[in-house]
């Protein structure tokens, strides 16, 4: 098996989060995606999305290609398996309390000097 080639830093934060597929034409940068929503042919080609059963976007809230090239860049610079990004601090807080299991009435340590929101999760 063969082992996977390792880019430097530079080379990473340049090139991370690029489509793997070659049209006739590639851009030189990552285009940045002003959609909002996205349009399919057929309806089961987007309930198949909402499903999981297929790639793609349906609400940029939700994701979109910009989001995905940042997310891939951000875990190739620190080389993680995966990153996420979201739309406020208070989203990424709210998803870490709730990846450690943090529920109603449980106990959260945390600095004195916290974002003042987020005492009210």
């Amino acid at each position: 098996m063969n082992k996977p080639k390792t880019y430097r830093t530079a080379t990473r934060a340049v090139h991370a989060g690029r489509p793997i597929s070659r049209p006739d034409f590639v851009p030189t940068v990552t285009p940045i995606h002003h959609s909002v929503t996205y349009q399919y042919e057929q309806v089961q080609d987007l309930d198949a999305v909402f499903e999981g059963t297929r790639q793609g976007y349906v609400y940029s809230r939700h994701g979109n290609p910009t989001v995905t090239a940042l997310e891939e860049a951000v875990a190739a610079l620190e080389e993680g398996e995966r990153a996420l990004a979201f739309a406020s601090g208070m989203a990424a807080i709210h998803a870490a309390l709730l990846a450690v299991g943090a529920r109603a009435g449980s106990t959260v340590v945390a600095a004195q000097d916290i974002y003042g929101a987020t005492y009210a999760l």
